[in-house]
């Protein structure tokens, strides 16, 4: 079974360098061997696509997210334990 990564209240799912789910709304994407992660979300309001992409080190983590039609971005950080 894979690990769960809380991401600003999104819990995202992941199995063998993929990232497979996520909580409450899908996540699909890949986690390279050296940390770097890029994956799709839906966003919960409308459905929109949000890119993310960042790095994650142990249990720390960081990045940047990006609605498609540019409504919404930022950066995030992630802890897991």
């Amino acid at each position: 079974m894979g690990r769960q990564h809380a991401l600003q209240s999104q819990e995202v799912l992941t199995e063998r360098h993929a990232i497979v789910g996520g909580d409450p709304t899908p996540a699909k994407g890949s986690i390279s061997a050296g940390g770097a992660a890029r994956w799709t979300e839906i966003a919960q309001t409308d459905g929109a696509p949000v890119d993310a992409t960042g790095t994650f080190r142990v249990n720390r983590g960081s990045g940047s997210y990006q609605r498609r039609d540019a409504k919404c971005g930022g950066r995030f950080t992630a802890t897991g334990g």
